[in-house]
């Protein structure tokens, strides 16, 4: 399947979007601090959506390209998708769990 490398770099710059959203504008305490700092990266939400609509070409651009049938293959396609996507979702739980109990427990926390 042919890799598009205009799409990587929109994925990239989508992720960026929102980790400055989140961490220079709605984060609180940093926007108390540095309130000129978090007006440039308000609309960084928007990331999302870009998450969205790249999605939007790449799901059924991956389709295609492998002769994706709904009759025959489906649960194929869902299986391959859960056993890609699912160890980093609780890796990625079980880090904020382990951040939020460790920050809660760090003097000074509200």
């Amino acid at each position: 399947m042919k890799r598009f490398q205009s799409i990587q770099i929109m994925r990239g710059i989508a992720a960026s979007m929102v980790m400055l959203y989140h961490f220079g504008y709605s984060n609180s305490n940093f926007l108390a601090i540095f309130l000129s700092f978090g007006s440039p990266f308000k609309y960084g939400d928007l990331g999302v959506w870009m998450f969205f609509v790249i999605s939007g070409f790449v799901i059924p651009y991956a389709m295609h390209s492998t002769t994706y049938r709904i009759n025959d293959s489906a649960w194929l396609f869902f299986i391959g998708r859960i056993v890609w996507l699912e160890p980093a979702y609780i890796v990625s739980l079980l880090l904020a769990f382990v951040l939020t109990y460790a920050a809660a427990r760090t003097p000074g926390y509200r």
